[in-house]
């Protein structure tokens, strides 16, 4: 490159992410005006919570089956984890083998109620509060909104779940 009279403009070409592998166009502007796109890697290192062993899918997340790891996160695919307390309870989406980083979008909340299961239907107002005995029609984490056929009237409701066979219904 032609000597640059001044300190030459660096910047990033398009719409790339800021780590790993990318384009910086390095431009020297007057008057022998020139740029150039330079292939570049920027690494970083954090810590982040990773697999202590291989998970298989459905797995319970405990304790000891997440350890923390500096890791390069420019290889990464997917967000990763930096807090190992927020897996634990939830449940394996897809494998994870051992070392690999957690992401929130590979676990999920366990489901608490699955299709076919009894449950207690709960409706409250006010200080009145229903309860009625329903079958899930679909399965269910504590958060979602499932399909419940009341027992006694045949009508099907969409009701949150709330616990383990337990499901709150809006009145």
């Amino acid at each position: 490159l032609p000597l640059c009279p001044h300190e030459p403009e660096i910047q990033l070409n398009g719409n790339q992410r800021e780590i790993g592998k990318l384009q910086v166009k390095v431009s020297c502007h007057g008057a022998r005006a020139w740029s150039k796109y330079i292939p570049v890697e920027v690494n970083v290192y954090g810590k982040v919570a990773v697999a202590a062993n291989s998970l298989n899918r459905g797995a319970v997340l405990e304790a000891h089956h997440i350890s923390i790891d500096e890791v390069n996160l420019a290889a990464l695919r997917r967000s990763p984890v930096f807090d190992s307390q927020s897996l634990i309870g939830m449940e394996m989406k897809y494998p994870l083998t051992s070392g690999g980083a957690f992401s929130m979008e590979a676990v999920r909340q366990p489901m608490v109620i699955e299709r076919g299961d009894i449950v207690q239907l709960v409706a409250e107002a006010q200080n009145i509060s229903i309860r009625q005995q329903g079958e899930a029609l679909q399965n269910g984490a504590v958060g979602s909104v499932i399909n419940v056929r009341n027992s006694s009237s045949d009508i099907v409701v969409q009701a949150e779940v709330i616990a383990k066979g337990k499901v709150k219904v809006q009145l």
